[in-house]
């Protein structure tokens, strides 16, 4: 076995898994800042703007 057949491999089993788990995690951190923040106003078109700009970038970190 090569170093880059080593390297692949340990590629494939432990980062790939491990970057699904950040992405749940960071999404769930940016919901609860958003939560967090929409708490913090009462200006019902600032919370929808909240929504909107928490649910982008949610879809972006998915999409990437």
């Amino acid at each position: 076995m090569t170093t880059n057949q080593i390297l692949a491999t340990v590629f494939e089993v432990c980062i790939i898994p491990l970057l699904s788990l950040l992405t749940g995690y960071l999404i769930k951190w940016i919901r609860s800042k958003a939560e967090h923040v929409k708490a913090q106003t009462s200006n019902e078109l600032y919370q929808k703007y909240i929504d909107m700009l928490a649910n982008t970038i949610s879809n972006c970190v998915l999409a990437t």
